[in-house]
């Protein structure tokens, strides 16, 4: 038995006897891919289950942190292994091609899951700064001219419906089940055209930079038919 280094969970064991041909390692390739894709469920698995523990002990920042040098470290080791490939492909190596060819995949299996994780942390962070700007509403105005420069709809328009909807309050519930600082009811706020759907829909940001999308595809009226025409 022969122990190897895995990229994301540390060494485990890897039963082999000798070294195999090029033919058996392709085939059996395709064993150890299924293998490394469990391990990885796990491991996603066990960040989720272990997240509120960690947000406890930890400030959110610093586990952005620390996610950033782990996707570096994965970044740098998938290099690695694809340089070594590469170099055994031009010497024309016959032996040994399949498990290094396994390595690439785990290496970028692991740039994957690390780029996950710091995507998921950096929602986290803005959805936690939208909550904190929501409680006083003082932001909206600046979170309104951003959307607006970006997506090419007035501004002013922009609060204006905000503040007509809401109050600025990003936790509103209106009657008939219409939430946040638009009020959106969900259905509306989950659909196809909603670049930000996967997000809260009470995560003040996300609603400001929807709103000023649908804006600027024509969707006011539609959307807000009484506000709208009156904001803009």
């Amino acid at each position: 038995m022969r122990t190897e280094r895995h990229p994301l969970f540390g060494y485990g064991a890897r039963h082999c006897s000798g070294e195999p041909g090029r033919k058996d390692d392709v085939v059996g390739t395709r064993c150890h891919v299924q293998i490394a894709l469990f391990a990885l469920a796990v491991a996603v698995a066990t960040v989720v289950a272990v997240a509120p523990a960690r947000a406890s002990a930890t400030s959110l920042e610093q586990q952005l942190r620390g996610t950033r040098a782990e996707l570096r470290h994965a970044k740098a080791h998938l290099a690695g292994a694809r340089e070594t490939l590469d170099a055994a492909v031009t010497a024309h190596q016959k032996r040994g091609l399949g498990s290094l060819v396994l390595e690439v995949r785990k290496a970028r299996h692991g740039v994957r899951f690390w780029t996950a994780v710091v995507d998921d942390l950096r929602a986290e962070r803005a959805r936690r700064a939208a909550v904190k700007a929501g409680a006083g509403g003082g932001d909206w105005k600046t979170l309104c001219r951003r959307a607006a420069t970006k997506h090419g709809v007035s501004a002013d328009g922009l609060y204006r419906l905000l503040m007509m909807e809401s109050g600025g309050r990003a936790r509103a519930v209106g009657a008939g089940r219409y939430y946040g600082l638009f009020q959106y009811t969900l259905f509306t706020w989950r659909s196809a055209w909603n670049p930000w759907r996967g997000r809260d829909v009470f995560d003040g940001a996300a609603q400001i930079e929807a709103s000023a999308y649908a804006v600027s595809k024509g969707m006011g009226y539609s959307l807000w038919g009484n506000t709208y025409p009156v904001a803009f």
